[in-house]
């Protein structure tokens, strides 16, 4: 059991670390609509509404699990999903970044957590870009 958690957390610690979370925050965005309008991430809501971005987040996280969770039983289908919900969390978190940096804006200095955020977006860019190179490795077109 250690070596099969071992292998999986190897070189995608960062993937684990943010799939939890992500599931965690559309789950309790779907008991809790209210708390995307009455926070910084309240620019979500001009993109997306309450639901979709619930839904979003609890496909994003449970996906991510089981494409972590099954990454190396496939060659193509577990690096591909994992590229797909790099490009939707990349979409998340950017848009995250943009809000704190719109609602610092308003208020006249931008909170440190933009960097954080923007930096998750960074990393889920290099996670699909190494994702796609895992697949490429594999399927000569």
């Amino acid at each position: 059991m250690f070596v099969w958690i071992t292998r999986r957390l190897e070189g995608r610690l960062y993937e684990w670390a943010l799939a939890a979370p992500t599931l965690a925050s559309g789950i309790h965005l779907a008991m809790h609509p209210e708390a995307l309008s009455n926070s910084a991430f309240h620019r979500l809501g001009n993109v997306l509404d309450v639901g979709s971005v619930s839904v979003l987040l609890i496909l994003c996280g449970v996906l991510r699990l089981i494409a972590l969770a099954v990454n190396g039983y496939s060659d193509v289908i577990g690096p591909v999903a994992r590229c797909v919900c790099a490009a939707l969390s990349a979409f998340l978190w950017s848009e995250i970044a943009y809000a704190l940096y719109e609602y610092g804006l308003s208020r006249g200095v931008i909170s440190p957590m933009w960097w954080f955020w923007a930096s998750f977006t960074l990393a889920e860019v290099f996670v699909c870009y190494r994702a796609g190179m895992d697949v490429r490795r594999f399927v000569r077109w």
